[in-house]
């Protein structure tokens, strides 16, 4: 937008001057806290993932998830025309894509932004952490593995208060599903990915799942003192 204006104002009208900033740049405390998350679980072995933040029509359900997908009024391609509400459609589909190339054992995460309805004329969009890991043998605990990082995560990250609920969650095994809460607030899921799912997006292991809701955990790390 701004090259528009200088443009329509014209290039040869715009004095050149180089600003000098009045202080170095830093992190803020906000990048600081997504960074050391992400350095937690690449410590633990887990790849970055970036999927499209866009859908096809019937991702959402196939995922088992409710449907509160925004539809694009004027999308690109029909298969990117739903933003996400989750990250797992997208992680599903990455799963199925490394297992299609004989990938065994699959560890991934992402810091994505999901987008669910609201009141307002803008969507709610919310940031979230999810780790995906894929490869279990028959007799291996998908469920164990992933609530076994979980608290490994927060230790590294120093998170108190964190506690792991059973309960349904929407895509993930009725009986190998839990809710994470922090501080008295659910804010996410862990669990085992709920096999019909598997078998909708073609991914042929038991699938450990993770997701949870990145402001409460940044707002957590932002709290902790800190000395020098």
């Amino acid at each position: 937008l701004i090259e528009e204006v200088a443009r329509h104002h014209g290039y040869d009208k715009s004095g050149r001057r180089v600003p000098t900033p009045e202080q170095s740049g830093e992190l803020t405390p906000s990048q600081q806290s997504r960074r050391r998350v992400r350095h937690s679980l690449q410590g633990a072995g887990f790849s970055e993932s970036m999927p499209n933040p866009f859908l096809a029509p019937g991702d959402i359900e196939r995922a088992g998830l409710p449907y509160e997908g925004i539809a694009l009024v004027n999308p690109l391609v029909a298969e990117e025309s739903i933003l996400r509400t989750s990250l797992l459609p997208g992680m599903l589909k990455v799963v199925a894509y490394n297992q299609a190339h004989r990938a065994e054992v699959i560890k991934l995460y992402e810091l994505g932004r999901v987008f669910l309805p609201s009141d307002d004329e803008l969507p709610n969009e919310r940031d979230v952490v999810a780790v995906a890991e894929a490869g279990f043998s028959a007799d291996d605990g998908a469920a164990v593995h992933a609530t076994r990082l979980l608290h490994r995560l927060a230790t590294e990250l120093g998170l108190k208060g964190l506690a792991v609920r059973n309960a349904e969650r929407a895509g993930v095994h009725p009986t190998r599903a839990a809710g994470v809460v922090c501080r008295g607030r659910v804010i996410g899921e862990v669990g085992e990915v709920d096999p019909q799912v598997l078998d909708n997006y073609q991914v042929t292991d038991r699938m450990a799942w993770l997701q949870l809701d990145l402001d409460p955990i940044l707002a957590a790390l932002e709290s902790v003192p800190r000395y020098k």
